[in-house]
């Protein structure tokens, strides 16, 4: 029998060795079976497919009870900028009414299809109160869903801090002030840190590091898809310009000088290519066009020059979304990363959330995606421009890339984005 058995073990594992188990590779979901998460104008929360249909409420207000642990069903109480975690199973939520009369906001963690909320962290009145005008909170959780990073008022309501968390109430104090900006390392394992004019490493450990490549002529770095290549300014002898850094072996590489402010983000599908947009003045709102670098060749190539308040590379990382303008609004463009073509897709006017997403896109984008998992379409929050005519309320808008397909209005909204979804075998 003994022999047997290990006759039996031997030919499995040689099996197994000859005959390796392949994974089934896998495919992004359909935008059809995708959900768009939106804040409606009476600030709740809701999901609703892409298509418009099945729509699902997340939150609508909350009851009486405990502030750390509450069901949402109470009138009056007014919740926004949901960010989900990556794999689309909870989100964390600013709450900005219903709280007690010090208060001014609280983030909360909610896991549905269960409408209890966590509150994990509570601003109060001070000389800071917000992040931005409307938006209390900018969290933006680890790509492993294991941590959540956040930028908040500090406990005493004089300054902005960031802190990270691992939602079983131990939370860490990593900076204090603004300007602040953050990015994690796909891998997790990093927090790069634009501190006023320093740049930081924070490590899996909880340590903190001084590049010593001082610059405020940009606000969020960049990290590549492999975690192995980091992107800033800086002055290496010549001038500000835009540097990549190798993490292991802080060897460094400049590339085109940066004379105002830049905006840069690596692409998803290669470790090598970088978009990047520079303010066109000191003093502008918005840059002068857009650019793709290629940082192992030293490469560049201008793929729009017009411009820019501020663009989204797609999941697949072969389109490049943007917003420029027109006379009378804003459009909606798509850049073809391989040929170069340009797509108009469509006119139109931001919500006044919306426009502070586009005002910090480089930031906010990070955390909330407009784009389709599948690359197919993007979601705008706002009055779109119909045949010539402006709707007359905000609506979140569902646009095809193709441009084939009109607009889908889902409903009405100050803010939608698309609800993470992991892919699927093919």
């Amino acid at each position: 029998m003994r022999a047997s058995a290990l006759s039996f073990v031997v030919l499995v594992v040689v099996g197994a060795f000859l005959f390796p188990r392949h994974e089934a590779p896998l495919a992004a979901v359909p935008v059809k079976d995708q959900r768009v998460v939106y804040v409606s104008p009476d600030y709740s929360v809701l999901t609703m497919l892409a298509d418009g249909k099945g729509r699902d409420r997340i939150t609508s207000g909350a009851s009486s009870g405990g502030v750390l642990a509450q069901p949402l069903l109470q009138e009056d109480t007014h919740f926004t900028w949901p960010v989900w975690s990556p794999d689309g199973r909870r989100l964390v939520v600013s709450r900005f009414s219903g709280l007690d009369q010090n208060q001014v906001a609280a983030l909360s963690l909610i896991e549905p299809p269960s409408r209890e909320e966590r509150v994990l962290q509570i601003s109060r009145h001070g000389l800071v109160d917000r992040v931005a005008e409307g938006t209390f909170h900018f969290p933006l959780w680890s790509p492993d869903g294991e941590l959540l990073a956040l930028i908040a008022p500090n406990d005493g309501g004089t300054a902005l801090q960031l802190s990270v968390t691992d939602l079983d109430r131990r939370t860490v104090g990593v900076a204090t002030g603004a300007p602040l900006y953050f990015t994690w390392s796909p891998d997790s394992t990093l927090i790069a840190i634009h501190h006023r004019e320093r740049l930081l490493f924070r490590d899996s450990e909880g340590e903190l590091f001084d590049t010593g490549r001082p610059s405020i002529r940009y606000r969020v770095p960049a990290i590549s898809g492999d975690s192995e290549t980091l992107a800033y300014v800086a002055d290496l002898g010549d001038g500000e310009r835009l540097v990549t850094r190798k993490i292991a072996t802080a060897e460094e590489r400049d590339f085109t000088l940066v004379p105002t402010e830049a905006a840069f983000a690596f692409s998803p599908a290669s470790h090598d290519t970088l978009a990047i947009a520079i303010r066109s003045t000191e003093r502008s709102a918005v840059y002068g066009g857009l650019t793709l670098i290629d940082v192992a060749l030293g490469k560049e190539r201008i793929v729009y020059d017009d411009t820019v308040f501020g663009f989204w590379w797609s999941p697949d990382g072969t389109k490049i979304a943007l917003v420029g303008t027109n006379s009378d609004s804003f459009t909606l463009v798509v850049v073809d990363v391989a040929t170069g073509e340009v797509s108009n897709l469509a006119s139109f006017i931001p919500s006044p959330e919306f426009t502070t997403y586009i005002q910090f896109f480089d930031q906010f984008g990070l955390s909330q995606d407009i784009w389709s998992a599948d690359s197919t379409a993007i979601t705008i929050t706002g009055l779109m421009v119909v045949d010539g005519e402006r709707t007359l309320t905000d609506k979140a808008w569902v646009v095809d890339v193709t441009g084939e397909r009109q607009p889908v209005s889902l409903a009405e909204a100050v803010l939608a984005f698309f609800v993470p979804a992991e892919p699927r075998p093919k």
